[in-house]
């Protein structure tokens, strides 16, 4: 199986596509299928359908009346099909699906119709996780998990296990997780915060720390890259991801104009969107800013509840990953990339950085070794009506995941 195949085999077996921050959906309902089951096999639809009631699966519905053997179709024949199905749109979509979908299935046998309808309805059920894949990219390479956290880490980083396998395949764990890269507009798993109550406790683990305000926002990656040549309106884009990886870039229409306020051609920036009542100079909680969720009202919501990200790190600058450069070295580039702004001082409810009709916000930090200090910002960030604190160690790199000592948040009053 050469590369092109054992990616497209991944990502069949995942019951998938292409990774999920892509979104390549089939949306094919069960009566769509029903359809395409009886045109494939010349059987009435009243029939198909009695047969999905007593069996309550159509992957099994197929089998059985499906013939033994197909006419033996390659993993990529059969995952080209799949695609030009998903991408069927607009009018008289649903009857080319079903058209397409009846080919597919009288072109192949019994087993392999089977799990073709049961992919296509996302309901393949094979336990498989991108974690497993990553399990057995180790296997493959050493007969163990020895080689795991190497292979987790390069996913991390490049999130497309089906790419990483077929890497691994063909060039070996160590070159195809060696000094993988950042790239823009694909997702990185996230840096994730332990929790602790105690300063004392956390000093002693952390050493020198930044100590950030915690926010009850939203987790947003900005994926910016800026239009190239003379034709200003090609070639760029704007992700918005969240921690599940998923780019929700039409809750913020106002994205669009983030380059404005940036200093750099292709960026990843991670931050917090938060709502922001101007009125009274106060940030929305959760739930208000999550109103954005509604697609049909996005421009009433936009109105009512502005949106402001408020930003805390940067992980990828104009070709170059960032995730090795320690918390002050990311820092101090952030604060080149985007404009300085005022900060607000401890009034209770006001939200610090109040310049109006503004889209970026850097959040402040101070640093610290001093178990008091960080006791004492706690308490104001309280008082400010805002969640508590996060400590960053200040010698870490970007680290993704819940790893290590690195990020500790603190919500409570200390006990």
């Amino acid at each position: 199986m050469d590369k092109d195949e054992v990616e497209k085999a991944v990502n069949l077996l995942l019951g998938q596509l292409v990774p999920s921050y892509k979104e390549v959906v089939f949306n094919i309902a069960d009566q769509v299928m029903v359809s395409a089951i009886a045109k494939a096999f010349d059987k009435s639809l009243e029939s198909v359908k009695s047969s999905y009631r007593k069996k309550g699966d159509l992957g099994n519905v197929v089998y059985e009346i499906a013939p033994d053997k197909g006419k033996g179709m390659s993993v990529a024949e059969v995952y080209e099909s799949l695609y030009q199905i998903a991408s069927e749109e607009g009018g008289g979509s649903v009857e080319r699906k079903v058209s397409a979908m009846a080919g597919l299935l009288a072109g192949v046998g019994k087993e392999s119709s089977r799990f073709i309808v049961r992919i296509t309805l996302g309901k393949l059920r094979l336990g498989f996780s991108d974690k497993t894949i990553i399990d057995a990219l180790s296997y493959l390479e050493k007969g163990d998990k020895s080689v795991r956290p190497e292979i987790e880490g390069a996913y991390q980083v490049l999130p497309d296990v089906g790419l990483l396998a077929a890497r691994v395949k063909t060039e070996g764990w160590e070159k195809a997780t060696r000094n993988v890269k950042a790239e823009v507009g694909v997702p990185i798993m996230p840096m994730l915060a332990q929790r602790l109550k105690s300063p004392a406790e956390m000093i002693k683990k952390m050493g020198k720390v930044a100590v950030e305000p915690k926010l009850d926002g939203l987790r947003i990656a900005i994926h910016f890259k800026r239009p190239f040549g003379k034709a200003q309106d090609k070639g760029g884009f704007v992700k918005a991801f969240t921690r599940n990886m998923h780019d929700v870039a039409w809750m913020f229409p106002e994205l669009n104009r983030v380059g404005d306020e940036l200093s750099g051609n292709e960026l990843i920036l991670d931050t917090e969107a938060m709502g922001v009542d101007e009125q009274r100079m106060r940030l929305a909680d959760f739930q208000v800013t999550m109103s954005r969720r509604r697609k049909h009202q996005i421009e009433e919501f936009r109105t009512k509840i502005p949106i402001r990200f408020y930003v805390f790190d940067i992980l990828y600058k104009d070709g170059k990953t960032l995730l090795g450069q320690d918390y002050l070295q990311r820092r101090k580039l952030l604060e080149g990339v985007v404009r300085p702004v005022r900060q607000a001082q401890g009034k209770r409810g006001k939200p610090f950085g109040g310049a109006q009709g503004k889209l970026l916000e850097l959040v402040e930090y101070k640093l610290t070794e001093d178990p008091e200090v960080v006791s004492e910002e706690n308490a104001r960030r309280r008082n400010e009506g805002l969640e508590g604190i996060m400590l960053k160690k200040v010698g870490s790199g970007y680290v993704p995941g819940r790893t290590g000592w690195r990020w500790v948040k603190m919500k409570e009053a200390e006990e």
